[in-house]
């Protein structure tokens, strides 16, 4: 019997020391990402660099204090292509000889010949600049997997993975509001930007939490009903988080950012019809289809709404700029996009390097001669020339295992514990997709790492499970 009595004091401890690593898992993971925020996005390196050293040794904690059998479950599709856009970018570092670089890209060998290159060389053209995307990039992947190995630890109560973004959103979003009502001229308002140096960015971030507090109140509430009562706690708090959801509509309204408000009320809409004709496995017979109609149509109606009302005039008047000329950097991203064009013609297969596009474009550049142009103002265009079409199909194909995953539990399958969780996390992939057309988050690392760390809890198939 006490041989008994002290297997199972020896398992309980085992069991709170790796809840202990789970949670310190998820703080370092958190620090991480507060300190980029703080620090400007994480815009410099030199900086940036220490949150990837708090993400490096939360993965070591974790992975040397589980057990093989207690993580996740290996999915092929989603371990191999991030582990393979990890590979590619080494693959552009490595020293490769003159005649196989000019077979694999003959325009970085004509740059090699015309600097007097003629031994090995590497495919990027500017390798320290595609270094330093490399370690950005092994960060967003570590906390991608890390996400999804604490959503999988934590089936239960997989909110409490995604709860530090919520928390960011609502931090960022009262600073902003601030900046714009309390610290600005009230006739000329500032544009809203929280710690942030460019306010796309800023937004970027409020864009990806709007819809995770919005989900969190929904699953809250329904978690408390009770038929034929009105218990005020489960209300209270679905209250106070689509306030959170308010005020952070505000300050994106405040940041006058044209595509993140337009990704946000997109992102609200596909959250609106997916809860509206999601079905459950074990439901005889949905909705019909009329019902589920007139339901969808209501949830744009809404969103029409929003649209119309909430912006303020400043941010009506940007949207009108799209029609005229435009004389700022903002409104020549296609003049940007179409000298653009010679790039993926000339490094088509393997890219320039990953972070060398400033580089590659000095060559092509004629719009905005007054500007640098170190981006693209479109990542989906940026990633094609800098990774190539090899380097696009390995991400499409993780984009897309992504967001199969958390769209096939939220339409499919409403009776899980992660339903509301899933189609939270599937507004916040919607609204970046939309908002990465013209601009470039995933080269933010701090948006980078809360995309990879929603990715990562989208994937687990903690969301899931029963």
């Amino acid at each position: 019997m006490q041989v008994r009595i002290n297997r199972l004091q020896t398992a309980r401890s085992i069991f709170d020391y790796v809840g202990r690593v789970l949670w310190i898992t998820l703080f370092l993971l958190t620090g991480a990402l507060g300190a980029g925020l703080i620090l400007k996005g994480g815009t410099l390196p030199h900086q940036w660099n220490w949150s990837i050293l708090a993400v490096a040794i939360a993965g070591i904690l974790y992975w040397a204090n589980t057990r093989s059998r207690e993580r996740a479950p290996v999915d092929r599709w989603t371990t191999w292509p991030a582990t393979a856009l990890l590979a590619w970018v080494a693959f552009q570092l490595a020293p490769l000889p003159a005649g196989l670089v000019a077979l694999l890209s003959p325009m970085r060998a004509e740059l090699s010949l015309a600097a007097g290159v003629t031994g090995w060389t590497s495919l990027s053209i500017a390798p320290a600049e595609t270094l330093s995307r490399l370690l950005e990039l092994g960060g967003a992947v570590l906390t991608f997997l890390l996400a999804r190995e604490l959503c999988w630890r934590w089936k239960r109560r997989a909110w409490a993975v995604v709860a530090p973004l919520i928390v960011f959103g609502v931090a960022e979003a009262f600073l902003g509001v601030a900046q714009t009502y309390l610290l600005s001229p009230f006739d000329a308002p500032f544009a809203a930007n929280g710690t942030y140096v460019n306010k796309n960015h800023y937004a970027a971030l409020l864009e990806m939490a709007l819809p995770l507090a919005l989900a969190a109140g929904v699953s809250i509430y329904r978690a408390g009903f009770v038929p034929h009562r009105r218990p005020a706690t489960p209300a209270i708090k679905a209250s106070a988080l689509l306030g959170c959801c308010a005020l952070m509509l505000a300050a994106l309204s405040a940041s006058q950012s044209r595509m993140a408000f337009l990704g946000a009320l997109c992102s609200l809409a596909a959250m609106g019809v997916i809860s509206v004709t999601a079905v459950e496995a074990r439901m005889y017979r949905p909705a019909p289809l009329g019902r589920r109609l007139i339901a969808g149509v209501a949830v744009f109606a809404v969103v029409g709404m929003l649209f119309v009302l909430v912006p303020p005039k400043e941010l009506i008047e940007r949207y009108g700029l799209l029609a005229g000329n435009g004389a700022e950097i903002g409104d020549a991203r296609l003049g940007i996009w179409r000298e653009s064009i010679p790039m993926i013609k000339a490094y088509p297969i393997v890219g320039c390097g990953l972070g060398t596009f400033e580089s590659g474009f000095m060559r092509f550049k004629r719009v905005a001669p007054m500007f640098r142009v170190d981006f693209a103002h479109n990542d989906y265009l940026q990633i094609l020339i800098e990774l190539g079409a090899m380097g696009l199909v390995i991400g499409l194909v993780l984009v897309c295992r992504i967001l199969g995953r958390a769209l096939r539990v939220a339409l499919f399958h409403k009776e899980r514990g992660g339903w509301e969780l899933s189609v939270g996390l599937t507004g916040a992939l919607v609204a970046l997709l939309i908002h990465s057309g013209a601009d470039f988050n995933l080269y933010i690392p701090a948006n980078a790492m809360a995309l990879a760390w929603i990715c990562g809890a989208a994937v687990s198939p903690g969301l899931d499970s029963d």
